[in-house]
C-alpha cells in the first residue's frame, strides 16, 4: 500500500466494519452512518480516523463501543467536549447546547495581532466597513517591487482569511460576508484588501467569543431566510437556515452571472437555497426524520416570490428559463414554500453585504431573538 493510498483504504476498511455491524451509509453524506432498530437509533460521523456517536440508548452505544473495540485500538473520550478545535457544552437542565471557537480566535489574535496597529487600535463592533466593496485595483502587479515588498502581509493574509473561512463555516455565520470577499483577493492582495482583513482581527478580538447556541423547539419546523444584493457586478446571495429554531446552515455566495434586475438576482439567491434546501431534507430523511410541511423559504423580493408561483411570468424569465423552471416546479410540487417578509427585518442581509454598525448589531440582535423566540417580525 502507498502512502497516498492509505487513507482511502482506511476509509474502506473502516466503512466495511461499520456497514458489516448493520448501519447503513448516508446517501447524502458519505461520513455519515445510521442505525435504527426497535426504537434504538445510533449515528455516526466519521472524520477520517475520529469518530462521533449520537444515540438514544447507552447500552446499544457500548455494546457498539465494545465490538468497535474489539476490532481496532480506540479510545473513548466520553461526552463530547471538544471536537475540530470547537468547544461544545451542552445545559441539560435548559436542554441547550453551545459550540465555541473562542481558544481559535484568541490563537488567532495572539499570532498575528503584531499586525494591528494604532489607526485599528480602538473597538469596532462589525467586521467590515460600511460599504466597502474590494476590488482588483489594489492588487500589486506580481514580480514588481511592491509585490516583493508586500510578502510579509501576504503570507499573514492567507494565514488569517483561511481561520476566518473556518470561523466562518463552523460557528462565526457573522463572517460569512467578508471571508467571502477577503477569499476573492488570497494570493495576491493589496494594502485596502490586508487593512480590510486585519480589521476583521480586530473585530475578533473584540467580540470573538460569540457562541453559537443551540435551543431546539420542536413546534418550529426547517425555515429559510434568503436575500441577495445587486450592488455589485455579481450579486452576492446569503441565507441562514433554522430547523427546531436552530440556526445550523448559512451561506454567502456570489453568483455566476450578471443579473439584470434586483427581483433576477433575489429569484437566483432562491434558487441556490432551494438546492441546499434539497440537500438537508434528504440528509434528514437519512436519519430517519420526516418534515411534516415543505421547507418555508422567506424573502423579502415580493417580484422574486411572484416568479416562483406564476408559470405566466415566462416572458420575464425567458433568459434564465432553466433556473426559473427549477424554482418554479420545487414550489409547484411543494417541496418547498415561498413567503414575503418585509426588509428591515430580513435578517439574511448581514450575508450580502457591509451594512453599517447599527444596522450589523441590530441583524445580530434579530438573529438571536428568531433563534430563542421565533420572532421574524417584531412590532
Amino acid at each position: 500500500m502507498t502512502r497516498k493510498q492509505a487513507g482511502r483504504e482506511w476509509a474502506v476498511l473502516f466503512a466495511s466494519f461499520l456497514i458489516g455491524w448493520g448501519m447503513t451509509r448516508s446517501t447524502i453524506d458519505p461520513c455519515l452512518y445510521v442505525y435504527f432498530c426497535a426504537g434504538k437509533i445510533l449515528w455516526i460521523c466519521v472524520y477520517v480516523d475520529d469518530a462521533l456517536i449520537a444515540d438514544n440508548d447507552a447500552s446499544l452505544r457500548d455494546r457498539f463501543v465494545g465490538e468497535l473495540s474489539k476490532r481496532f485500538p480506540i479510545e473513548d473520550k466520553g461526552e463530547l467536549s471538544w471536537i475540530l478545535n470547537v468547544g461544545i457544552s451542552r445545559d441539560r437542565s435548559a436542554r441547550t447546547l453551545t459550540m465555541s471557537q473562542s481558544l481559535y480566535v484568541t490563537d488567532l489574535v495572539s499570532k498575528f495581532g503584531s499586525f494591528i496597529d494604532e489607526s485599528l487600535a480602538r473597538r469596532v463592533d462589525c467586521p467590515m466597513e460600511e460599504g466597502v466593496l474590494l476590488n482588483k485595483d489594489d492588487q500589486p502587479v506580481v514580480d514588481s517591487a511592491e509585490h516583493s515588498d508586500f510578502a510579509v502581509q501576504r503570507e499573514a493574509y492567507m494565514s488569517l482569511t483561511g481561520g476566518y473561512q473556518w470561523l466562518a463555516n463552523m460557528t462565526m455565520f457573522n463572517l460569512a460576508y467578508v471571508a467571502s470577499q477577503l477569499s476573492r483577493f488570497l494570493t495576491n492582495p493589496g494594502p485596502s484588501h490586508f487593512r480590510a482583513c486585519i480589521r476583521v482581527l480586530v473585530y475578533l478580538r473584540d467580540n470573538g467569543n460569540r457562541p453559537l447556541v443551540f435551543a431546539p423547539n420542536s413546534t418550529r419546523g426547517l425555515d429559510t431566510f434568503v436575500d441577495s444584493n445587486w450592488g455589485t457586478r455579481f450579486s452576492v446571495s446569503g441565507c441562514l437556515i433554522f430547523y427546531h429554531g436552530c440556526l445550523f446552515h448559512w451561506f454567502s455566495k456570489a453568483q455566476k452571472s450578471v443579473s439584470l434586475s434586483s427581483a433576477e438576482a433575489e429569484y437566483f439567491g432562491g434558487m441556490l437555497t432551494a438546492r441546499d434546501l434539497l440537500w438537508l431534507r434528504d440528509l434528514l430523511l437519512d436519519l430517519g426524520i420526516v418534515l411534516g410541511t415543505p421547507p418555508l423559504m422567506q424573502s423579502d423580493s415580493q417580484s422574486a416570490i411572484n416568479m416562483s408561483m406564476d408559470p405566466i411570468a415566462f416572458k420575464n424569465t425567458k433568459h434564465i428559463l432553466r433556473a426559473a423552471e427549477f424554482l418554479r416546479d420545487l414550489v409547484h410540487r411543494e417541496a418547498v414554500s415561498m413567503q414575503h417578509l418585509p426588509s428591515r427585518v430580513m435578517i439574511a442581509d448581514i450575508l450580502t453585504k457591509a451594512p453599517a454598525r447599527v444596522v450589523f448589531i441590530d441583524l445580530l440582535r434579530l438573529i438571536d431573538a428568531y433563534a430563542q423566540d421565533g420572532i421574524a417580525c417584531p412590532a
